[in-house]
């Protein structure tokens, strides 16, 4: 592992796999975490989704062979995100049938988190509902970093200021 080639990019639908399993990595590792729950898959089609949307931008560290190793996930408009996450939701509940057949209790988190996105409530649970705003920033776990996660939150913000 090789920190210092290391390229800070955007991400494209292409990387949704890559994003997806980074996103899914971190999160195994965050105290109380919820979407990990959902499995791989969910993941997966969520960054599918986010990342063909307008408004999204994923701008990711790319390790080459490592891979993706860190990602800052955010929006120019976190109300147009959520409708296309609505407009998604069947192919969301599809993926993470798996999880929830296997955790039945899952259910009512996921209808909890699914009433939040509605729009008389947006912005009132788990999100900012308009407005720009920063999904998610995370980096591999137990990845040397030496300041690389850092340093993508900045050009992130770079990038977001112009």
């Amino acid at each position: 592992m090789d920190e210092n080639r290391i390229k800070i990019r955007l991400a494209g639908p292409g990387d949704a796999a890559s994003v997806a399993n980074l996103h899914f990595a971190c999160s195994l590792a965050q105290p109380g975490a919820f979407m990990h729950r959902l499995g791989r898959r969910f993941f997966f089609k969520f960054y599918q989704i986010i990342l063909n949307h307008p408004t999204s931008v994923v701008m990711c560290a790319d390790a080459e062979r490592d891979g993706i190793v860190g990602l800052v996930s955010a929006t120019l408009d976190a109300k147009s995100d959520f409708e296309a996450i609505r407009k998604g939701r069947f192919q969301l509940f599809w993926a993470a049938l798996p999880a929830l057949i296997r955790k039945p209790s899952l259910l009512w988190a996921v209808y909890i988190r699914n009433k939040s996105l509605s729009p008389k409530v947006l912005g009132e649970g788990f999100c900012v509902g308009s407005g720009a705003r920063v999904a998610y920033w995370g980096w591999l776990p137990d990845y040397p970093s030496k300041g690389k996660s850092i340093q993508l939150m900045e050009e992130f913000l770079r990038l977001m200021e112009n």
